[in-house]
């Protein structure tokens, strides 16, 4: 595989989009000598505008309740304009070997360029998930079960959903690659850093990690990642966790930082809470705040019961922080019933997520605990990734 067509709702350039996938996913193909064609087919950013302050607030009114699925993209506005976007790439490179969407929504009707959709769960999984979906959100769900059932690769990034989608679109080529990825923005990670080393790589790389573990040992920090609209009530149980462990001497010096959600979410904070909002990634200071509060963070904690935040969760565990999660499925199923770089917590109550950070910040084997978190997940990497993606397409 020489060139690819890479086509995404959003700038790839932008690590802000998707949580920084399409950034990395593309970078990575770069850095395997692949030509990569990044195609931007969201529609213009006025017409989004007056959709929001307009046509939103109708269909809102429409469905009797406000909603959060982003309606914009079940329009048929939204399938002509993109598609006429996507039509105009395809004809311009028609030599690339592959055209990779970014999204279950769209594929190669124009020509005989294999199509590759690449996501993590189909509208209809994730909407079922809470509820019913709306006669609006039917209609992206058949564009995706189109696209799905006529693309030559589909990947999903989860196993759980790889497993799902194949009962519910069983004609359709769909794959897990096996593992996960890292979406690390961090410019110099320990993996770089060691390769950048010429005298004595092997004995600089271990010392850079030590110097992390021993920091990590003496941290008094807690960390805790998660979007608000999805995990706002896990921060909140959290919140309430640290304040049972400050009422206790030995963990008056604990502190909470918190990212992706804002203090104005919650009420009256405990001493020792800091609300950093939304980090974005892509801008500088906001990139170095947020490393620096992973590498210095004595443990992950989102105890979330239905979905915990796996990207943050394994980005955590690669620069070696245990991690305190619930046993949701798609975490099971990629790393065991039983862990020895954390713990599970299983009721999602203010006592066992207090009970549990104790367990993390005392044991005898946090150290261990570290090296076995990056382990688990060190193989987790882009450049991994896009090989064995090559190989299932044919190099």
């Amino acid at each position: 595989m020489k060139e690819v067509i890479f086509l995404t709702n959003g700038d790839a350039n932008n690590a802000n989009v998707w949580s920084n996938v399409p950034y990395c996913f593309s970078h990575a193909l770069e850095n395997e000598g692949i030509t990569v064609h990044r195609i931007d087919y969201s529609i213009s950013s006025s017409f989004v505008k007056f959709y929001n302050l307009v046509l939103r607030r109708i269909l809102d009114s429409l469905t009797l309740r406000k909603l959060k699925f982003p309606y914009l993209r079940s329009t048929r506005l939204f399938k002509f304009f993109a598609e006429r976007k996507i039509r105009k790439a395809i004809q311009q490179y028609p030599q690339a070997d592959l055209c990779l969407f970014m999204g279950y929504g769209f594929f190669n009707k124009w020509n005989k360029i294999p199509s590759l959709i690449f996501s993590d769960w189909t509208t209809e999984m994730d909407i079922q998930k809470k509820r019913k979906p709306n006669f609006l959100e039917k209609r992206i769900i058949r564009q995706e079960e189109e696209a799905i059932n006529h693309a030559q690769y589909v990947i999903s990034l989860f196993p759980v959903c790889c497993e799902e989608m194949k009962k519910k679109y069983p004609k359709a080529n769909i794959h897990f690659l096996g593992g996960n990825v890292i979406n690390d923005l961090l410019n110099k990670s320990l993996v770089s850093r060691s390769k950048l080393q010429v005298s004595n790589e092997k004995a600089d790389n271990t010392i850079i990690v030590e110097d992390l573990v021993e920091t990590k040992e003496k941290s008094k920090k807690l960390l805790f990642i998660g979007r608000k609209t999805t995990y706002l009530e896990a921060a909140k149980k959290l919140i309430e966790a640290y304040r049972l462990l400050k009422q206790e001497e030995q963990y008056r010096d604990l502190e909470l930082d918190i990212v992706g959600c804002a203090e104005s979410d919650f009420g009256s904070l405990p001493d020792g809470v800091t609300c950093y909002g939304f980090l974005n990634k892509s801008n500088e200071r906001d990139r170095n705040t947020y490393y620096d509060l992973l590498l210095g963070a004595k443990v992950l904690v989102n105890v979330n019961p239905n979905w915990g935040a796996f990207s943050s969760t394994v980005e955590a565990m690669y620069y070696y922080t245990p991690v305190m999660v619930s046993p949701y499925q798609d975490f099971v199923k990629n790393f065991g019933k039983e862990i020895d770089f954390g713990v599970y917590n299983q009721d999602f109550t203010v006592e066992s997520i207090a009970n549990n950070i104790k367990s993390v910040i005392n044991s005898e084997n946090y150290t261990e605990m570290c090296n076995f978190a990056h382990e688990k997940v060190k193989t987790y990497t882009w450049e991994n990734y896009v090989k064995q993606l090559c190989c299932m397409v044919g190099g």
